[in-house]
């Protein structure tokens, strides 16, 4: 018996595309290479993203990608993974920072950034579009988060029995 063949994607955002939740004591700069995010004080905020999604039968979300960087204590704390209105994933002990993750190098004047691959306990059923929300703290003023890119990892099953179901 020959096993189904699985095609594994990852698709990306650039990291400007993210939406603030709460914008009350925190300074949003949209810059060419990344979203920085300075606190103005203690404070927390979700931060969301939309990457693109394929939606087919078996398309199941294994894993999302985060590249940045963090300055002082910011972090990122918390995901949430939605499937349209339908949280499908949890993940709410991360503690992300510069201090964790995969360095990247930028190039001779860049800092380097780090990557992050969270993968889920279970892979999700993708049955309409993919948002993910992060909860971003701050300890202090002037702690930053930098977001460069947020991706996920998307695998469809050439056959295993699934069916996506949508909007007819």
């Amino acid at each position: 018996m020959v096993a189904p063949q699985t095609d594994v994607s990852q698709l990306w955002v650039h990291g400007h595309t993210g939406r603030l939740q709460q914008t009350h004591l925190w300074q949003v700069e949209v810059i060419g290479y990344y979203l920085r995010l300075k606190a103005e004080g203690p404070n927390e905020s979700w931060l969301h993203y939309a990457p693109p999604t394929i939606v087919s039968p078996g398309t199941r979300l294994s894993a999302v990608h985060v590249e940045m960087l963090t300055f002082g204590g910011a972090r990122i704390d918390k995901l949430h993974v939605w499937a349209g209105a339908r949280q499908i994933a949890a993940k709410d002990d991360l503690g992300l920072s510069s201090d964790t993750g995969t360095a990247i190098h930028l190039g001779e004047d860049g800092e380097d950034l780090r990557r992050f691959e969270i993968a889920l306990d279970e892979p999700a059923p993708v049955t309409s579009g993919i948002a993910l929300s992060f909860l971003i703290t701050a300890k202090e003023r002037l702690d930053a988060l930098a977001l460069a890119a947020v991706g996920i990892s998307l695998s469809t099953a050439a056959d295993d029995g699934a069916v996506a179901t949508g909007p007819a």
